[in-house]
């Protein structure tokens, strides 16, 4: 009798727990659980996202802020307005976000772009559905501090880019800030990445089809389009260094590689093209970083070149940028 009556008590105990998660994750509240609780598995030591509870920002959650900017064009300096929301992220520290309207445009490289690689093509139309937003910069080493209390950085600078930080490490970011702010913050996809960054232009880079290191952070020694060498800092610059892109988005070519929340896959296998994500891995080396770093040549900065690595690397030249999901 008293070997039933304890399992019934460990029945009734257990039921109670399950019930009490269900509570805090139907409220959207980020519940205080260890990793195995709430569905996060464990990759080289690290949390890595698997199931995500964050609820997700709509219209009525958001104040905006209209800004003026100054971009570059072929050397031709022109105005816009981007749309941006500030998100206060905790421990004194914000983000700003700028808002990426739906659209269409050409992803890959065109025929006859220099030094284009096989992994870049073929270049086909894809369909954004929806407006998202993206972080005006890459996330700096005081942002990832004030949500992690951690900076692994080489350079080190409250307004640097936080570096030496591998896919999992900006995936844990992601589900942290998420938990915190009650808003659905990610890496964004291959797609999101280079649709933002070419922000409607067509060129290898968003303010033209030259780069020697004068508009983005990279090894200038080594030009793309040019003959003329440029500057090589062999070192991450402060987030804004350079002017933005027509959307107002900085530094989306060079100074640290980012994060993209796809794995490597080749071109040729997407079978959509509405809003398109590779969720499957195809082998170890195989999450896709963007945008080129201050070590790469200028080449690799183009909007169009893919790099694919182990999600587990940390080196200097690795950073990210977040986005948010409006649904």
């Amino acid at each position: 009798m008293t070997s039933h009556r304890c399992q019934c008590l460990c029945v009734v105990a257990t039921f109670v727990v399950f019930l009490s998660v269900l509570v805090v994750v139907s409220r959207g509240q980020p519940a205080d659980l260890s990793s195995r609780e709430v569905g996060v598995a464990h990759h080289d030591g690290r949390p890595v996202l698997r199931h995500e509870v964050a609820p997700i920002l709509t219209e009525d959650t958001l104040t905006e802020q209209e800004q003026e900017f100054e971009y570059l064009i072929e050397g031709e300096k022109k105005k816009g307005t981007r749309r941006v929301l500030t998100l206060d992220i905790g421990g004194g520290a914000k983000m700003e976000f700028v808002r990426i309207p739906k659209g269409t445009f050409l992803m890959g490289a065109p025929d006859g772009e220099p030094e284009a690689l096989a992994g870049e093509k073929p270049q086909r139309r894809v369909e954004i559905t929806r407006d998202y937003y993206i972080g005006k910069y890459e996330v700096t080493q005081a942002q990832y501090y004030a949500v992690s209390d951690m900076d692994p950085s080489k350079f080190k600078g409250g307004r640097l880019p936080v570096e030496r930080v591998s896919w999992d490490d900006a995936t844990a970011f992601c589900w942290t800030l998420s938990g915190r702010t009650h808003w659905k913050v990610e890496l964004p996809t291959e797609a999101q990445w280079e649709y933002a960054c070419r922000a409607g232009t067509t060129t290898s880079f968003h303010f033209g089809s030259q780069l020697n290191g004068g508009l983005a952070n990279c090894d200038g020694e080594i030009p793309y389009g040019t003959k003329t060498p440029g500057a090589y800092k062999e070192t991450t610059v402060e987030v804004g260094s350079y002017p933005a892109n027509p959307w107002g988005l900085h530094d989306m070519h060079g100074n640290v590689w980012e994060w993209c929340r796809d794995f490597y896959y080749p071109y040729d296998n997407f079978a959509r093209l509405k809003d398109p994500f590779q969720s499957m891995t195809s082998s170890e080396d195989s999450c896709i970083q963007r945008g080129g770093s201050w070590y790469g040549y200028a080449r690799n900065c183009r909007a169009a070149y893919r790099l694919n690595c182990r999600p587990g690397s940390r080196v200097s030249s690795n950073g990210f940028r977040v986005c948010i999901r409006l649904d």
